[in-house]
């Protein structure tokens, strides 16, 4: 139907009955054609419900953020459409499904229709957990979706609004820094850290900081990033691990050198007694290697199984680097025969 042209309305007692195969009612389909304010008056005065979900859960403001103007969304909160509800439905989990016109604004990322949602009262409902446009309740607050969708041009907004910048979220608990580094996003954790984000704190069951965070993840400009602001590169995780260590595994040698400018103990174990270099040997990492050999890596030392460096060179298709390391680990044996020897001689 073209804009302009709208239907004409149903009788009052038929007003808020569904009019298509997605539950939606008359005034929802005025909001989909983008009527002027007078007709959704006009609607409301014969007894349309301002709030009326359609089978997404959805009430026609939540159309007007998603598929609306500014203006639509303005008049139908200035004719007292609700901004946060529980909406009657319950979740797999059986728990209220709540409209909140605050996340969804945050999910569409646009920024003069989040504004006016704050400014009509949207930041007292800024940290509740809500339901996706699909209805899908995945318990990510506003601040949490618009980092899943990379939505950064509202970030500062909502942290200016209230937004909590370190609140778990989702049914794994992730925070806002860890959904920023997923999508290996720099400037997003600036934005985070800025705003009182720790460099350092660990996750409750991990002990990832957002450092080992990335670092485990391969997550390359996030490393970089936290590394140049400062993060702690000696801390370890549950299982051990350090970011050298988890950067070393997978290759990443910029931010392998990076880690190690700052100085942090290379010849450091995990939990089965492996170090950086072991780590990279067995993945074959012939330039990682090398860093780490210059930087002082320990050769002659031996995992849980007993197993060096060059040992673990075994397992990778990297034969040359095999040879190398096993080359090397003989010139650190016999300097370190020397050393013991000049020591232990009479007059040494």
């Amino acid at each position: 139907m073209p804009e302009g042209n709208f239907p004409i309305a149903p009788h009052p007692r038929n007003i808020n009955a569904p009019r298509d195969q997605d539950g939606n009612t008359y005034l929802h389909e005025l909001v989909l054609l983008h009527a002027p304010v007078e007709k959704l008056r006009e609607a409301i005065s014969l007894g349309a419900d301002i709030n009326a979900l359609n089978k997404q859960n959805m009430p026609p403001l939540g159309l007007a953020i998603l598929k609306g103007d500014a203006a639509q969304m303005r008049d139908l909160l200035d004719l007292g459409a609700d901004i946060n509800f529980a909406t009657g439905k319950m979740s797999h989990a059986n728990t209220p499904l709540v409209f909140n016109a605050t996340y969804i604004a945050a999910f569409t990322g646009n920024a003069e229709k989040l504004d006016i949602i704050l400014s009509k009262g949207g930041a007292a409902f800024i940290n509740t957990p809500a339901i996706e446009p699909t209805g899908y309740d995945d318990k990510w607050t506003a601040l949490h979706v618009a980092l899943k969708k990379s939505h950064y041009n509202i970030v500062d907004t909502l942290l200016d609004a209230g937004a909590f910048s370190c609140a778990p979220g989702g049914p794994s608990g992730d925070t806002p820094i860890m959904l920023a580094i997923d999508n290996d996003s720099a400037h997003a954790i600036g934005k985070l850290v800025r705003a009182g984000v720790s460099l350092e704190e660990k996750h409750p069951v991990t002990g990832d900081t957002p450092l080992l965070y990335a670092a485990s993840r391969d997550k390359r400009w996030s490393v970089s990033r936290l590394v140049q602001m400062g993060a702690d590169t000696r801390a370890t995780n549950n299982k051990g691990e350090t970011a050298l260590m988890l950067t070393a595994h997978w290759g990443a040698t910029r931010q392998l050198n990076e880690i190690l400018a700052t100085r942090p103990n290379i010849n450091a174990r995990n939990a089965k007694q492996e170090t950086a270099i072991m780590m990279a040997a067995a993945r074959g990492h012939a330039d990682v290697t090398t860093a780490l050999i210059k930087a002082g890596a320990d050769l002659l030392l031996a995992d849980s199984f007993n197993k060096t460096a060059s040992i673990h060179a075994a397992s990778s298709t990297n034969y040359s680097l095999r040879w190398s390391l096993e080359e090397a680990e003989k010139l650190q044996l016999q300097k370190q025969f020397e050393i013991t020897y000049k020591k232990l001689k009479p007059g040494g």
